[in-house]
Order: structure tokens, then sequence, then C-alpha cells
């Protein structure tokens, strides 16, 4: 064997010359399988040629920087500028449009050098921009850079700021930005919102999430083509309060945990509303599916109450909880007539006099009713609900129930037995009744007790199956 021969073979024994000799669409949809930027900088030491593809595929048009995955055991200087020098490295190789760009870095790096490569990152006309960084002095307001707020290929932005200050500069930009989500920051300019929506005119989707907000006066959220909009668990500081006034005309979707909205406003102001989801520190953690409103616990009075409802009717899901509308029981002609569309309905109820009323109201006025989801809350002993009323709800719903599930069942439950009774008696389409066991215990020492007592209750429907089961 020549040298030449034993040369080749020996490299190929290796695999670098291996690897390096593969076509570039091989190594292409090798490297598009790793999970991220960090693996892919690990398995360049096979390849002398995979060192430099990588930068350049079309199938592989992300950077994914996370320092805390990086971080071993801590982030010392000479690693800080490995990392600084390999995330320059990155961007200016990078031969093909950047479709994302995420660059986790807490507050490893001063802000001057993170605006560097975003401005390196804009220069690679990247759509999709998610930053994790803070300021290293809070006390300092954080402006996004004119290259950021001014590049025409940015649809997406995601900024997780570690509760630095942030505002934005005042001019054009962000015109292609579809996309906005703000976690985790503060902003004190009572027009900060404002002046942000200004700039994004094509924005379709907003979500402020964890951020505290300092003003006294009114968050406006004025956005023409807005159509999801989500504010979760926004707060304020110990010395200031406002009010949310939303006008998006193209709003779809709203949902909104923790501050105070009034809904008929909301209504108004956005006509195209198909799923409101109001949440103000009430228990319940509702996904709906077509359009939905929960309300928040608090004393709604009658008219406005019944405004809410007017303008809901034409929904296609409903979640309502009725344990804190005090005066429901005294709605009479003002409900809507109809609630033509309506296939699912969500009720938190105690089976009170007040709460069941408008029960029967929803059921009798909803030809379309499909799918019901009852939570029942433990019934005071003062209940004024009659048993004869109890019994003209169940006969009233018996039509729609296919199947019934008691969540958390317990064997002392003494008024889900009763309700249990009451639905097999009148349940005359009802095919299964689930039990539903929490405690693994309890289950096994007491189920099979319960289910026999359930068992010797009359049965509308003879083909009912009763079933209990333990949910981890």
């Amino acid at each position: 064997m020549n040298k030449s021969e034993r040369r080749e073979s020996s490299n190929l024994e290796n695999g670098v010359d291996f690897i390096s000799n593969m076509p570039d669409l091989v190594l292409q949809l090798i490297l598009h399988g790793l999970p991220n930027t960090e693996e892919v900088v690990r398995t360049t030491v096979l390849s002398t040629r995979w060192r430099y593809l990588w930068t350049s595929i079309p199938l592989f048009p992300s950077l994914n920087i996370d320092c805390d995955r990086l971080r071993i055991p801590s982030m010392t200087h000479p690693r800080a500028k490995k990392l600084q020098d390999f995330v320059f490295w990155a961007l200016a190789n990078k031969t093909v449009d950047l479709d994302s760009f995420r660059l986790c870095c807490v507050g490893y790096f001063d802000i001057s050098t993170v605006w560097q490569w975003i401005d390196a990152a804009m220069m690679c006309k990247v759509k999709k921009l998610d930053l994790m960084f803070s300021s290293r002095d809070r006390e300092v307001c954080i402006m996004l850079p004119h290259c950021l707020v001014t590049c025409e290929s940015l649809e997406s932005l995601r900024l997780y700021l570690y509760r630095s200050r942030v505002t934005f500069l005042d001019c054009k930009g962000f015109s292609a930005l579809k996309v906005l989500e703000l976690n985790h920051a503060n902003y004190y300019q009572t027009d900060l919102m404002e002046k942000c929506l200004k700039m994004s005119p094509m924005l379709e989707k907003l979500s402020l999430i964890d951020c505290v907000i300092h003003i006294d006066d009114v968050l406006c959220i004025p956005c023409p083509k807005l159509k999801t909009l989500m504010i979760l668990d926004c707060g304020t500081s110990a010395y200031s309060s406002f009010n949310v006034v939303v006008s998006c005309p193209q709003l779809v979707f709203f949902k909104c945990v923790g501050l105070q909205v009034d809904p008929v406003t909301i209504l108004k102001t956005c006509p195209l509303l198909e799923e409101l989801c109001l949440i103000n520190c009430i228990e319940i953690d509702h996904e709906s599916l077509k359009a939905a409103m929960i309300l928040p616990k608090c004393r709604f009075h009658k008219e406005s109450f019944c405004k809410i409802l007017a303008r809901i009717s034409h929904v296609e899901s409903l979640s309502l909880d009725c344990s804190f509308i005090r005066y429901a029981c005294d709605l009479k002609g003002d409900l809507p007539k109809f609630f033509s569309n309506l296939k699912t309905l969500e009720l938190t109820t105690t089976f009170e006099n007040y709460d069941m009323k408008l029960f029967i109201r929803i059921l009798t006025c909803s030809p379309n009713l499909a799918s019901i989801h009852l939570i029942i809350q433990e019934v005071c002993s003062q209940s004024e609900y009659l048993e004869s009323d109890r019994v003209q709800t169940m006969r009233i719903l018996s039509p729609y129930l296919r199947r019934v599930e008691f969540l958390g069942f317990e064997r002392d439950d003494k008024w889900k037995l009763d309700i249990a009774r009451l639905l097999l008696e009148h349940g005359n389409a009802l095919e299964k009744m689930v039990f539903s066991w929490c405690n693994q215990v309890d289950y096994h020492e007491k189920s099979m007790e319960a289910l026999n007592d359930v068992s010797k209750f009359h049965k509308a429907s003879s083909s009912v199956e009763l079933v209990t089961l333990l949910k981890k």
C-alpha cells in the first residue's frame, strides 16, 4: 500500500475527511437536526469544513445563545470574552438571512455589547428576535437602539428584561412588526405604550406579561390592526393605580389577568371581539374554545350585568362564575331571549338560589347547547335553593347530558352524592358518570364502596355506565 492510500485509509478511520467529503445537503440535514447553537459548535471539531458551513446554510437560519446553559461553573472573564468573540464571529459570518436570533445573557455583558450584537443581527435581516437581558445598573433606563426600532425585516420581538426599566425612541420604526411581547419589565411613562403602538402600524399580537406599571392615569392601548391582546399578571407600584382602555377595532381575542377592566366598554370599542377572558383574582383557569367570558370577583349591578350578557349573546362558548353575581335572582325579562350560537357553557355554581335561576334561564334560551361544564362549590347549610328547584334544574338539564364527571370526589361528599342521585333519576340520555378521586389511599379503600352506594340509586337511563378512577 502506498503512502497516499495509507493516509486516505487513516483519514477515513478517524472520520474527519469522511465528514468533510460529504455533500453539502447531507451536512445541512445533520446540522438542522441539532437542538441548539451550542451543540452545533461542539460538533465542529468533527470536521474542518463543518466549522464554517453551518453559518451559511439555509436550513439553519437561527442562532440560539443562552449564557445560562454555558456557565460552567461561572461566567469568568476569559470565558465571557471567548463567548463574546464567538457571537460576533457567528453573526459576522452569517451569509444567509437570519430567521431568528435568541440571546439570553442576563447581566453578564454590558448594554453596549448587547447592542452591537443586535446591530449585527439586524444586518442579517433577522425576522424574530428574542432578548433576555438586563442592565447591570437597575436604575438605568434601557432605551432600545435605533437599529432595532428601524429594522425593516423584524416581524416578532420578545423582550424579557428582569425588572429593568424600558423606554422607546420617539421615531418612526417597527414597520414590519406583527408580534410584540414585553415581559418582566418596569415602565414609568404614561404614554409609553401609545408611543410604541404608534410606531407599529402592522402589529397583530401584543402581550404584556408580569410587568410593573408605574403610572397614575390610564393605560391606553390603541392599535388599528391588533387581533390578539394579553395582559397577564401585570401589577402596579404601591403608589400608582390606573385603568385599562382598549381601542382596537380588529381585536378578536383579549385576555386580562389581575387588572380592572370594564367589560362593557371593551365590547363597545372592540366590535369584532370573539373571545374575552377577564380574570381578577379568581380561582378558575379557563381556556375557551371559541369565545368566553369569565367574570371577576366583584358585585355586579343588575343593569351592568345585563348589558354584558346582551353584548355576548352571540358567542359559542360562555364561562360564568355565578358565586359573585348577587343580583342574578332578580333578572326576569332583562336577559337575552336567546343564546342562539351557544354550544359550550362553563358555570361555577354553589347550587344556591340566585345561581341556579340564572342557570335555568340560560339553559332554556340555548337551543344548540352541546356541552355543559359545571364547577360545583359546596352548598352552605342555609341555602335557599329548594329541593323542588333542584328537581326543576335537573329536568331541564337532562336532555343535554351524555357524560358527567365529579372531580376530586371523596367518600363523604354527601352533596355530590345528592347531585349524582338527581342526575341519575332525571338523566334519560345519560351514558356515563365518572367519579374521579385525588387521594390515592381513599381511592383504594373507599372507591368501590362509594360506587356500590351510587349503583343503588334509581336510574332513568338503563344503559348508564358508572366509573370510578384515580386522577394523579
